[in-house]
């Protein structure tokens, strides 16, 4: 993960990417993690890093999960069969 939020390109990357390794019938997902207890976290925060640490043993091959903001984490899910997949994905990230 990176130590900064990335930029825009590196979104569009990583999505392009995603998107190469998804089947016709199949969808990208992003799922969104915020740490709501602390409003404003700063820059470093080191809970962020925490959390990266804790979700990526969950990620498959070309699955990404990046920084969005000081508060938030973006995990990019390949390849999804749809709303209960990455629900399903979403449920084993909390727990």
């Amino acid at each position: 993960m990176a130590a900064q939020p990335i930029s825009l390109a590196e979104v569009e990357h990583y999505l392009n990417a995603a998107l190469a390794h998804t089947q016709a019938d199949r969808q990208v997902a992003l799922l969104h993690f915020e740490l709501r207890h602390r409003p404003h976290a700063p820059a470093g925060d080191p809970r962020l890093a925490l959390m990266a640490q804790y979700l990526s043993p969950l990620l498959r091959e070309y699955d990404v999960i990046f920084q969005i903001d000081n508060q938030s984490l973006g995990l990019l899910l390949a390849n999804v069969a749809g709303i209960p997949h990455a629900s399903l994905a979403a449920n084993r990230a909390l727990n």
